[in-house]
């Protein structure tokens, strides 16, 4: 825990570039660095509390902390019932609208084929490590898991979640942190803040520049920056996150569903930024967010663009060589 911890605090010093803060409070959540950082006028409670709610939602939806909905419902046989909350409700019904937009791209039940890759929390230690990626035969035997609609029965009455194969599991890790960072709006209330939980970053009542990471060692940690304005968040998905490396090539954690493999479509690091979806405001954008990135980053360059213009948000995508698009209207700036 502690060598994915310093990890995840190497990555978030370098892939963002905060202008206009004067102060800064930092915890450890999500299996990542969080940190707040504040206008003089923001008290260390409202940083506390942040990191508490954030805490709380951990408990609830991630895969890993013992007895969390996620936890049980993934250890649970066939057929058995199992209670959850209205978070996790509110999750699966995000993300099964994401499944279906992005054509399957975004799909939270690969995730027995992402544990078997060794990309889940409970395996994964260092990225760049040399590692031998799993036998084809293994991966095609876990495939069929991946069918979100088929795989899951949702009762939204009495709030719970039937699995039909005792082997299927759920991972809501690509969309999580957004929706967790989306419902914080109560707890900052007027105070001009901005939230950073692993890369995945949300703004209140300020504008601040920020950057993207660079995803190649070309130069500069930064590959370029642009102005997150008041109430926008923006979620990065690359390939230089969690990744291994075997016999020269590398193998990162963003599953293409359809292929059980990492994502091969020549895209190796998608910003997405937004604050409204489809122009309706009072949606957690945040969350949407997070799971346009990896289901971009899945798709491809030309049904990528087309479901970032269909959704409507801004969009950074840098490619294998380097070169890059920007989607949306966006100050962006290359550095």
């Amino acid at each position: 825990m502690k060598r994915i911890a310093f990890l995840s605090l190497i990555l978030i010093l370098i892939l963002v570039l905060l202008v206009g803060c004067s102060s800064a409070s930092d915890f450890y959540v999500f299996g990542t660095t969080l940190q707040v950082k504040t206008e003089n006028d923001i008290s260390k409670k409202v940083a506390k509390g942040i990191y508490e709610k954030l805490d709380g939602y951990e408990s609830i939806i991630s895969p890993v902390v013992a007895n969390s909905d996620l936890e049980r419902l993934n250890k649970a046989e066939k057929d058995v019932a199992v209670s959850v909350s209205d978070i996790t409700l509110e999750l699966y019904k995000i993300s099964l609208e994401m499944y279906n937009l992005s054509s399957h791209a975004f799909n939270p039940a690969i995730y027995p084929v992402v544990k078997l890759w060794g990309f889940d929390a409970n395996t994964f230690v260092v990225a760049g490590q040399s590692k031998q990626p799993p036998q084809q035969a293994d991966i095609d035997a876990l495939l069929y898991l991946a069918d979100l609609e088929n795989m899951f029965v949702v009762d939204y009455t009495n709030k719970t979640i039937t699995k039909k194969d005792s082997n299927a599991m759920l991972d809501f890790g690509a969309v999580a942190k957004g929706y967790s960072l989306g419902q914080l709006t109560d707890i900052v209330g007027d105070k001009k803040s901005i939230v950073d939980l692993g890369g995945n970053i949300i703004g209140f009542n300020k504008d601040y520049t920020v950057g993207i990471r660079s995803p190649r060692n070309s130069g500069s940690s930064v590959f370029g920056k642009f102005t997150l304005h008041s109430g926008e968040s923006i979620s990065t998905s690359g390939d230089y996150q969690r990744y291994y490396e075997f016999d020269g090539v590398r193998y990162h954690h963003i599953i293409d569903p359809s292929t059980g493999k990492p994502a091969d479509k020549g895209i190796i690091s998608v910003s997405i930024i937004a604050g409204s979806i489809n122009g309706v405001e009072n949606t957690n954008s945040a969350a949407y967010v997070d799971a346009i990135s990896t289901s971009v980053f899945v798709l491809g360059k030309e049904k990528g663009i087309e479901l970032i213009n269909t959704i409507g948000v801004k969009a950074v995508i840098i490619y294998s060589d380097l070169s890059y698009d920007v989607c949306g209207d966006l100050d962006f700036i290359r550095l």
